[in-house]
This record gives structure tokens, sequence and C-alpha cells, in this order.
């Protein structure tokens, strides 16, 4: 496999708002994918 980034995220955050509450889902997530890596990202319903 190859070492080179495709993919990279540094410092990455997500924030959901409702009328009453921030909800937090991501907080400084750091991500790199190289070449010919795979990258599933699955939530809790699958």
């Amino acid at each position: 496999m190859s070492d080179r980034a495709v993919l990279e995220a540094v410092e990455l955050g997500k924030t959901y708002r409702d009328a009453r509450r921030d909800i937090v889902v991501l907080d400084g997530l750091a991500l790199s994918v190289s070449a010919g890596e795979w990258l599933a990202i699955v939530g809790a319903s699958g």
C-alpha cells in the first residue's frame, strides 16, 4: 500500500443543534486515508 494520503482531515468537528441543546458528535477528529485503503463510516443504525 502507498503512504500517500488521498484524504486527510485535521481537527474535524460536527455539532447538531436543536431548541434545547447542542449535541457534539465529532470533536477534534484526525483522519488520513492512503491510496488503496478502504474506509467505511457507519452509524448506530448500520
